[in-house]
């Protein structure tokens, strides 16, 4: 079977492709994802160590190439919201068109 150029993801409200959408520059993916710290073991204080990350998946108008792809550490449970962009390691982004 041959590997197809482009694999459509629908949109689907209420589940995890709600967050897709259209800017003036193509069309975006967003989510939310947790990461721990490496050398992490299940068991060890958990939500002490998860990390909150924001991921921004942005596309062409048609949707068929990726354009560019941006993560950003958003706190912890531990640390809370993530209070600069110093704190971060990212510069802020926003879609802003």
């Amino acid at each position: 079977m041959a590997v197809p150029e482009t694999v459509p993801i629908t949109h689907e409200p209420g589940y995890r492709t709600a967050t897709i959408g259209r800017y003036a520059r193509g069309q975006f993916f967003a989510s939310v994802t947790y990461a721990f710290p490496d050398g992490f073991s299940l068991g060890e204080e958990g939500e002490e160590r998860k990390r909150l990350y924001t991921v921004l998946h942005r596309f062409d108008p048609r949707g068929a190439t990726s354009t560019r792809t941006s993560g950003r550490f958003a706190g912890s449970s531990t640390l809370g919201p993530a209070a600069s962009e110093g704190e971060c390691g990212h510069d802020a982004e926003t879609v802003d068109g």
